[in-house]
This record gives C-alpha cells, sequence and structure tokens, in this order.
C-alpha cells in the first residue's frame, strides 16, 4: 500500500468514526472515535506527515459531521457553529504533535503516550476555548479536570491497540522466520539425501 492510498485510508477512517461519539461539558462538545483511530494511524504508518494527516482530518472529519448534520435536517448556521470548532482541535493537534514529535519519539511507549495525553489535552482546550468564545460560556476548573481525565483515558486506550499491533506484528514475523528455518532444513536434508 503507497503513502496516498494509507493516507486516504487514515483520513476516510478517522473521518467515519467521528460518527461514534459522546455529547459532553458543553453542546457540540463530542469525545469521538476519530481521535483515537487518528492516534493508532499515526503510530502504525509512522513514516506519514503527521502534520498533513491531521490537517486533513481536521477538514474531513467536521465536514463529514456537518453533512450528517444537514441530512439529518438540522440549520446551516448551526450546525456549522457546532461543527466549526472541531477543526480548532485537529489543527492544534497537527502543530503539537509535529512539535512533540522532534522532541519525542515512537519509543518507548512511555514517550508515545505522553505525546498522546499531551496533545489531546491542549486540543480539547483549544477547542473548548474556541465553543466558549462562540457560545459566550464560561470555561471553569471541573471542566478542566474532565478534560485531563479524558486525555489520560483516551490516550491509553490508543496505547494499548498500539501495544497489541505491535505484538501481532512480532507474532507474525517469528511465525515467518519459523517457516523460514523449516524450509531451509528441509532444503538441507534434501541435499544431504541427494549427496548421499
Amino acid at each position: 500500500m503507497n503513502k496516498k492510498t494509507r493516507l486516504f485510508l487514515m483520513v476516510a477512517v478517522s473521518s467515519m468514526a467521528s460518527q461514534l461519539y459522546l455529547n459532553m461539558f458543553v453542546d457540540g462538545f463530542i469525545i469521538a472515535m476519530s481521535v483515537v483511530m487518528m492516534g493508532i494511524f499515526l503510530y502504525i504508518f509512522k513514516d506519514l506527515e503527521s502534520t498533513t494527516a491531521c490537517i486533513l482530518i481536521g477538514i474531513f472529519s467536521p465536514l463529514f459531521r456537518l453533512i450528517v448534520m444537514l441530512w439529518r435536517g438540522g440549520y446551516l448556521s448551526s450546525s456549522l457553529l457546532l461543527c466549526l470548532p472541531d477543526m480548532a482541535f485537529f489543527f492544534a493537534y497537527a502543530a503539537i504533535f509535529g512539535l512533540l514529535l522532534r522532541k519525542l519519539g515512537y519509543s518507548p511507549y512511555k514517550n508515545y503516550y505522553i505525546r498522546l495525553a499531551l496533545c489531546d489535552f491542549l486540543s480539547n482546550c483549544v477547542e473548548m476555548s474556541v465553543r466558549f468564545l462562540i457560545f459566550n460560556q464560561f470555561f471553569t476548573v471541573d471542566r478542566l479536570g474532565g478534560l485531563i481525565i479524558l486525555a489520560v483515558c483516551r490516550s491509553f486506550i490508543i496505547l494499548l491497540v498500539c501495544i497489541a499491533a505491535d505484538i501481532y506484528r512480532s507474532l507474525l514475523e517469528k511465525a515467518e522466520h519459523e517457516e523460514n528455518y523449516k524450509k531451509l532444513v528441509l532444503m538441507a536434508s534434501t541435499f544431504n539425501s541427494e549427496v548421499y
């Protein structure tokens, strides 16, 4: 699979996953599966440009959500007000993830977890601030605590999936090595038989 195909897959799956969400804190602020899928894809497709991928998801995920809201009979103006702050989240995520990529690598897992949690928390703060500016609501301390818990939990889920993917990949590689070893042993025994 080439880079463009993987990027398309990442954007498409993350955008569709934006429809699996919970409404929390304020109207329109959602805890979506798209962030989890994005974190997993960023780990699996390490060779993709993370900033580009996050920005594309930041465009298409809210757009897909907007289309679904309009299809369900929502008004354009109110639907836009609810969906556009999502872009602020993903654009902030792209910037923060890119900055932290230079500081922290993908391994050990602790570094990736710290980066995910920081990106999630700070990006949610940016989105929440945009929503509060639009809807003239106050940003309270209990909501800040909720964002910390959200970032910690969501990042932990992503990390568990990434660890599981690594274990699965290593098991496949081990099975492949064992199969190659068996073939070599069989070839060697056949060669010995021919010599005799």
